[in-house]
């Protein structure tokens, strides 16, 4: 039986935990860039199993919420159309800004953007497989993916970019999830999402609240898109100020 609820706020809260995370992370770099200083906590084997954590339950709790999405492909285009201008501003603008090593050619947003739209229009098909099966189908082949990802594949071509294989000639970039292997994952969150519309899991999953963390999960594009020009103002400012 459906749970009568809009909204399953633990789905908010892990959400907003992880724009959190990836927040923090992101003004750490940002720290590094404006004051040419080294966190070294950003390079141990710690922070990228922990960001991994993170990345992982994003992207299971957006596959889970294309349950209780009205229209999934405009809003993979609206996360696309936001992707883009994070690329021009990274590629083009931030550049010319003198900020240099940050080119965002495929982020999180645009795997996002292209996994809701490529579900989308693939939806009939995807829902033709038993739910457990997608679940350890697609988690199976994110891990094996995953593990051919961490061998850092390159090629002559940049078209295999979103795939997770960077182009010999890249000299630098920033922000880099590719569509393989995360979209696999993403994929695994909309079966588990099915479990979870139903009522499967126990009652007090559909009852948790965190208000704060609610209101950060409930609008994540816009912590994304602002979060980090608000960081850079604000350190450069102090750069400036401190001398």
């Amino acid at each position: 039986m459906e749970k009568n609820q809009n909204r399953v706020y633990i789905l908010d809260i892990l959400r907003g935990i992880a724009i959190l995370g990836m927040v923090l992370h992101h003004g750490l770099v940002c720290y590094e860039i404006v004051f040419n200083k080294t966190v070294d906590f950003l390079y141990t084997d710690l922070f990228y199993a922990v960001q991994l954590v993170f990345v992982a339950v994003f992207l299971l709790v957006s596959g889970i919420c294309t349950n209780y999405s009205k229209n999934i492909i405009k809003r993979g285009a609206i996360v696309t159309a936001a992707a883009l201008i994070v690329s021009f501003a990274t590629c083009v603008v931030l550049p010319r800004l003198g900020f240099s090593g940050l080119n965002i050619y495929f982020g999180i947003l645009h795997m996002f953007g292209f996994s809701m739209l490529i579900y989308g229009a693939l939806k009939k098909y995807f829902e033709k497989l038993n739910p457990i099966f997608g679940i350890i189908l697609f988690t199976v082949l994110f891990a094996l993916y995953y593990i051919y990802y961490q061998s850092e594949p390159m090629t002559d071509s940049w078209a295999l970019l979103p795939f997770g294989i960077l182009p010999y000639d890249i000299t630098s970039y920033g922000d880099y999830y590719p569509l393989l292997p995360y979209m696999f994952m993403f994929l695994a969150g909309t079966y588990l999402g099915k479990f979870i519309k139903r009522g499967a899991f126990p009652d007090w999953f559909y009852k948790i609240r965190c208000k704060p963390l609610e209101l950060c999960g409930r609008y994540p594009l816009y912590i994304y898109l602002l979060h980090q020009p608000i960081f850079f103002a604000v350190l450069y400012l102090i750069q400036i100020i401190t001398g």
